[in-house]
């Protein structure tokens, strides 16, 4: 059974894999089981995780090694298909052991994230500090990826009154008064 960290993950589109000390897929959230499901280069067969490559299942197993070992996170970027950006493995030690019904006790923490995301994190991450709405959130990730209000409009199928509406809004929450001066702020924040 998933723990918090497994729910609080996949509200940010983070999946969530526990593996034992013999990789095997101890656990996993709703999220990381979809991505598992999908692609072609790494897949979950039963408590096993599948690599297409056995070059790519080397390197996984160095990292898992390191990370048992020696305490340290470490990352692996899985190749997709030409029109996807890579999946981000990220690899944790788990501190406090975490015992599964089975008896079995977790030793890493593997985080799947979709890097075409990332900034989406970010950007949430931004929008909960500043208390913003859906719709002004909306609005400052299609600032941040460098679309216009009027391209934002339009891909919302809002007037650009509405838009520049939620825009001041925006400022206000942030204490910005300037679309550069909000994206110098998105930028600090995000990277």
């Amino acid at each position: 059974m998933i723990n918090t960290l497994g729910q609080i993950m996949h509200n940010r589109g983070v999946g969530v894999v526990y593996l034992d000390t013999k990789a095997k897929v101890l656990d996993a959230n709703d999220y990381a089981t979809s991505i598992l499901s999908k692609e072609k280069e790494l897949r979950r067969c039963g408590n096993r995780l599948v690599f297409k490559s056995s070059k790519m299942r080397e390197f996984f197993e160095q990292i898992l090694d390191e990370v048992r070992s020696n305490g340290r996170t470490g990352n692996l970027f899985v190749k997709r298909s030409l029109d996807k950006p890579p999946l981000k493995l990220s690899f944790h030690p788990v501190v406090d052991s975490y015992e599964f019904n089975s008896g079995a006790q977790a030793v890493s923490l593997m985080l799947l994230t979709d890097t075409e995301n990332e900034t989406t994190l970010d950007i949430v991450s931004f929008s909960e500090h500043y208390e913003l709405t859906c719709a002004e959130s909306d609005l400052v990730q299609s600032l941040h990826l460098g679309r216009t209000l009027k391209e934002h409009a339009e891909t919302r199928g809002v007037k650009i009154t509405t838009v520049r509406w939620t825009l001041d809004n925006v400022f206000s929450k942030t204490y910005t008064k300037s679309q550069p001066q909000l994206k110098s702020l998105i930028d600090k924040f995000v990277l």
